[in-house]
């Protein structure tokens, strides 16, 4: 099981925006890993892909660098849309030895699905919820019919902890959490199946907590 260490990124106000994001990253030079396990040998497609991971004011700051060879975005809205089967990055985590854990699916162009809760009774959320995680795509949020070639896009997404399933006294930091990040794209023109900590299983599936890496709150 892989493990990292997520520090706690110092920002210059309590409402940051994607350049204050950007800098505080870049000036603490906090490290990007790699999304590079193939763990079907059926879907062998492997872009290069990493993500950046840090935590401030209970909130959690992820970015992901996308290199791939065909793009698309579909889905334009958040809800009643399927961003996996776009050009799609994801976080799954589970908070304080939980048995619920929460998937945060984006499209290049920021629509999402947001879903959670424990194995059998999980809920996908509505727009009340979904409009409290910021994202910040480097593409316009236009729709992107299935094109090949030589495609860099990266996002940004801001995830409060409070819709985690814990507590508002909850404090991120000194925490240990279970997570796993991927890149997908059920219906590019090659589907993909990239994880950060590998999944032994027999076909694709990300909802597999078994297989989360461990990421520790510094």
């Amino acid at each position: 099981m892989k493990s990292i260490n997520v520090p706690e990124l110092l920002l210059k106000t309590k409402e940051p925006k994607l350049q204050d994001i950007e800098i505080a990253l870049k000036e603490q030079c906090v490290p990007f890993y790699p999304i590079d396990c193939i763990n079907w040998e059926e879907y062998p497609l492997k872009p290069k892909v990493e993500f950046a991971i840090a935590h401030a004011d209970n909130n959690i700051y992820i970015k992901y660098n996308v290199h791939e060879n065909s793009i698309r975005a579909q889905y334009i809205e958040d809800n009643g849309s399927e961003p996996y089967e776009d050009s799609c990055v994801e976080f799954f985590i589970s908070l304080d030895n939980q048995d619920a854990y929460y998937n945060v699916e984006s499209n290049c162009i920021g629509a999402i699905l947001f879903g959670g809760g424990a194995p059998g009774s999980r809920v996908r959320f509505d727009d009340k919820v979904t409009k409290l995680i910021e994202r910040y795509p480097s593409l316009p949020k236009e729709g992107i019919e299935t094109k090949e070639g030589d495609f860099t896009w990266s996002m940004v997404l801001v995830v409060p902890a409070s819709l985690l399933g814990v507590d508002k006294t909850y404090n991120l930091k000194g925490q240990t959490a279970k997570a796993n990040f991927y890149k997908c794209g059920d219906n590019l023109p090659e589907a993909q199946f990239l994880s950060w900590n590998p999944i032994e299983f027999v076909k694709p599936n990300f909802h597999l907590p078994e297989f989360f890496g461990e990421i520790k709150f510094e």
